[in-house]
């Protein structure tokens, strides 16, 4: 997938977690949307059950995704299955925004296209950038 290829080691920010400021490299996209992607979930109690992206977010942060089935950023090392959903990506990486920007532009619907320019363009410095129509 060139999606994958085009993003693959880049360091990026998260912002779900309030004033903690959290870095990780990517190492892979998912090919399944947050609401599908699962991941083994260690409890309290020590039991692992399978957990999706979404219901993570939303039992651990309160957060709703808005955008469910986008794809997720898998982060740090592949054995550790660690999923981030685009929506919680730093607006202010905007080498990073700009470049996915563009690419996923060719793989998402309309709506989804309109969510990545609010969310990844936010408080990148567009007007210093080539837009996606040259």
């Amino acid at each position: 997938m060139q999606f994958t290829k085009e993003i693959k080691g880049l360091k990026i920010e998260i912002t779900h977690c309030g004033t903690m400021k959290r870095k990780y490299r990517v190492c892979n996209v998912t090919r399944r949307p947050a609401q599908m992607q699962s991941f083994p979930l260690q409890l309290e109690n020590g039991q692992t059950v399978e957990c999706t992206v979404a219901k993570y977010f939303l039992d651990k942060y309160k957060m709703k995704l808005r955008f469910p089935n986008l794809p997720c950023l898998q982060v740090g090392q592949e054995h550790k299955h660690t999923y981030l959903p685009l929506e919680v990506l730093s607006s202010s990486l905007a080498h990073f925004q700009y470049h996915l920007y563009l690419v996923m532009t060719f793989v998402l619907s309309l709506n989804h296209r309109e969510y990545l320019r609010l969310v990844f363009l936010k408080n990148a410095h567009c007007s210093k950038q080539p837009s996606a129509a040259d």
